[in-house]
């Protein structure tokens, strides 16, 4: 027996250091791979067609009926060369007047532009200074940009009501209003 006892303690002696060997070996790293640098493409950015132009204006103080105001238009062109051409307008309730109404601007010269246009309210409410920019860049396309100014003419405000009232809204099922106006639709085939 003493053969047999020898025998297992020195199996488990040799079981015993063959596991502290295995616990004391490191765990294999794990693996690296070389991952391929991707680049992102920049944000999607919705360019508006037309001419590089962009457009600010001075604060317009509200005018009365018959009154002259005047307002002072900043163009920013982005072009090198060629000439642009600013129209005003107005439609009923608004008058622009003057030799301002039209501006032809050397783009060569610089980017910049401050243009004045002057006008009179003839009727209570908000109205708009219309603005088209043609722009004719030497040797290029000749593209357009518009934009409008706010105008307060009179007592504003009640005509503001006043067509407020007078449009009819509309419940939706959803609980929401809204304006119903009537439209046609023509479908052509080609």
């Amino acid at each position: 027996m003493t053969k047999r006892t020898l025998w297992i303690s020195s199996f488990a002696i040799l079981a015993g250091a063959a596991l502290t060997a295995c616990s004391q070996s490191k765990a294999p790293e794990p693996a690296v791979f070389d991952r391929p640098t991707i680049k992102l493409a920049p944000p999607i950015a919705t360019v508006k067609p037309g001419a590089s132009v962009t457009f600010s204006h001075s604060d317009v103080k509200p005018v009365q009926i018959g009154e002259n105001g005047a307002v002072v238009i900043t163009v920013n062109e982005g072009y090198p060369s060629g000439i642009m051409t600013l129209q005003a307008s107005a439609q009923n309730g608004l008058a622009v007047f003057g030799a301002s109404t039209t501006l032809r601007a050397d783009m060569a010269d610089k980017t910049t532009h401050e243009w004045r246009v002057d006008f009179q309210g003839e009727t209570d409410g908000v109205h708009y200074i219309s603005v088209v920019a043609e722009v004719a860049p030497k040797g290029g396309v000749v593209e357009t940009r518009a934009y409008a100014v706010r105008i307060e003419v009179g007592d504003w405000q009640a005509a503001q009501a006043k067509i407020s009232a007078e449009t009819v809204t509309e419940m939706m099922p959803s609980g929401e209003s809204a304006v119903i106006l009537d439209a046609q639709e023509t479908i052509q085939e080609n």
